[in-house]
């Protein structure tokens, strides 16, 4: 997409002609529209088909729009998310895009209480925490990040220094462990020791997926 001040920072594009992109420019859409609560780059959907007159969107939008807020218009239909989006990659069909952000107001009701990234996953225009804790109330205990997204949009995997994604394993190692997730069985732990109780003894990284989710990688 054209216009707009210098900010684009990472792009991705589905099968089906959506853009998806992060921006940290508010140019794009009016300020009456849109109030930017973080200064930072946000999650844009560009669809040449779309009705809107300029066809972007803004994907990061905060669930709590009644949040209290000196700086923004009062007209304003919605506002972002109070922090940034970035490692953002979307499944083939254009209707998944997996991203990490620290916000803790992109999900309702809010259940992130601390300020780590997480991974979420926005999906034909619902946003779902992806890296949640066991009990399901808040994100997990450490940094989850590097999500990658199936090419067929069912399952996710990314790294996480969290120790409470996963009911019944003891972290062996200290450092990061590659998970994998599904809407049907949630959050799975990829490096198991042989015990099936405990994370492997050293780190794993740079997690990948195959096409149809089956089957992941990590170094």
């Amino acid at each position: 997409p054209a216009g707009g001040n210098p900010g684009a920072q990472e792009v991705q594009v589905g099968n089906n002609g959506k853009v998806f992109f992060t921006w940290s420019s508010f140019n794009l859409i009016d300020d009456d529209v849109i109030c930017d609560r973080n200064g930072d780059n946000d999650l844009f959907m560009y669809d040449s088909a779309s009705s809107n007159d300029n066809k972007i969107e803004l994907l990061s939008i905060s669930a709590n729009p009644d949040f209290s807020d000196m700086s923004c218009d009062a007209g304003a239909s919605d506002k972002t998310a109070n922090d940034g989006v970035s490692d953002i990659m979307v499944d083939a069909s254009g209707n998944k895009v997996v991203f990490v952000s620290s916000a803790n107001d992109l999900i309702s009701p809010q259940i992130e209480t601390d300020s780590d990234d997480d991974v979420f996953l926005w999906d034909n225009g619902t946003i779902k925490m992806v890296s949640k804790n066991t009990l399901g109330d808040d994100g997990g205990n450490g940094q989850s990040f590097n999500p990658v997204i199936s090419a067929d949009g069912s399952t996710v995997v990314f790294e996480s220094l969290a120790t409470d994604l996963v009911a019944g394993i003891t972290d062996g190692s200290g450092s990061s462990d590659v998970f994998v997730w599904s809407e049907a069985l949630g959050v799975r732990l990829v490096n198991v020791d042989v015990t099936g109780t405990n994370t492997g003894n050293g780190s794993s990284s740079k997690p990948s997926v195959s096409g149809n989710g089956l089957l992941v990688a990590s170094e």
